[in-house]
């Protein structure tokens, strides 16, 4: 996750001038090619257990093609909604992940996962530079033993406590991966057809031709924005404020686990994490949504304000409580 943000971040930085130049199309067809290969490439590191190939799939690729189809969208519907650019990059930016990739990732695991051959409590076992073995069906085959603690880590139902042939089940991880690259490859080369950018003389009902950014008096040329502090200013508190949110996202599901399975084993269930999970990503979009409305009815630096000053004293708290 944390290599995903970081490459997202650093495309969508370096690409933007390029994105301009050649169109919103090209933009996310080539997004669609990094963004669903990287799935693709992520699933033969998990079906080869080449953990290698995972991060650079899903983190690498992934973050590249993230970052390319990040803003050509935003840029496109901002110029067709000129008089509410917050609400139209809300909107981009809110429809996707939590209600749709969340939901078709736990189905697709569903459908391809295998149970491990399970083996009772009682089991003979021998133990071999570490690692327990047991005979069946007249060869030694490894074993583990897995106890309420360990299942209770596990997003899997269905499983008792006692003995397993390692290496027998499959998570579905793999397969999960692979369609869900193609559907997204297919989806995002469709859309890439359907952008389109309005007329310079368009104008919504009652306001005034687009702008483009060549026309804005107040608009900063990308060769020059690195110049300016303002863009270092803005950058960090973005950075800062974005990390707090990304990195309890990241460890919310072991955090809800680890923490709370061995006090309240009978609610905290794998269930219960994953939906822990989806309640934080339905705020973390709730929030773009609503944050991109506010800040169209009392402008952009009033609502960076708000939200930046906001966290500290939501963050603040929790320190002192969580060491008690």
């Amino acid at each position: 996750m944390a290599i995903l943000f970081a490459f997202h971040g650093f495309s969508a930085a370096l690409a933007g001038k390029w994105q301009m130049k050649v169109g919103p199309r090209t933009a996310i067809a080539a997004a669609a090619v990094s963004f669903g290969g990287g799935f693709l490439l992520s699933a033969v590191g998990v079906a080869t257990h080449n953990i290698g190939l995972v991060y650079f799939g899903y983190g690498v690729l992934g973050g590249i093609g993230l970052g390319l189809s990040y803003t050509p969208p935003i840029q496109t519907l901002i110029e067709w909604f000129p008089d509410k650019k917050g609400l139209a990059s809300g909107l981009t930016i809110w429809v996707g992940r939590a209600l749709l990739f969340a939901p078709a990732a736990n189905i697709l695991l569903e459908k391809f996962s295998s149970l491990p051959t399970y083996l009772g409590t009682a089991v003979e076992t021998i133990t071999e530079n570490g690692r327990l073995f047991t005979e069946t069906g007249g060869k030694m085959v490894e074993v583990v033993y897995a106890n309420a603690a360990d299942l209770a880590k596990l997003s899997t139902s269905g499983l008792q406590e006692g003995f397993y042939i390692v290496g027998s089940g499959d998570t579905g991880a793999a397969m999960t991966l692979a369609t869900i690259g193609v559907g997204y490859t297919l989806v995002m080369m469709g859309s890439s057809l359907l952008l389109k950018k309005p007329h310079p003389t368009y104008k919504v009902e009652g306001g005034t031709a687009v702008t483009t950014p060549t026309q804005s008096v107040k608009n900063v040329h990308t060769d020059n924005m690195f110049r300016l502090p303002q863009f270092y200013a803005l950058g960090t508190v973005l950075v800062v404020v974005a990390s707090g949110g990304m990195g309890l996202i990241g460890v919310a599901k072991p955090l809800m686990s680890e923490v709370f399975s061995g006090t309240l084993p009978h609610i905290v269930t794998a269930a219960f994490a994953s939906s822990f999970i989806l309640m934080l990503s339905m705020g973390n979009l709730g929030g773009r949504l609503a944050w991109a409305a506010i800040s169209d009815k009392i402008g952009r630096p009033a609502t960076f304000h708000l939200f930046t000053f906001g966290s500290i004293a939501i963050y603040a708290p929790y320190p002192p409580s969580s060491s008690k």
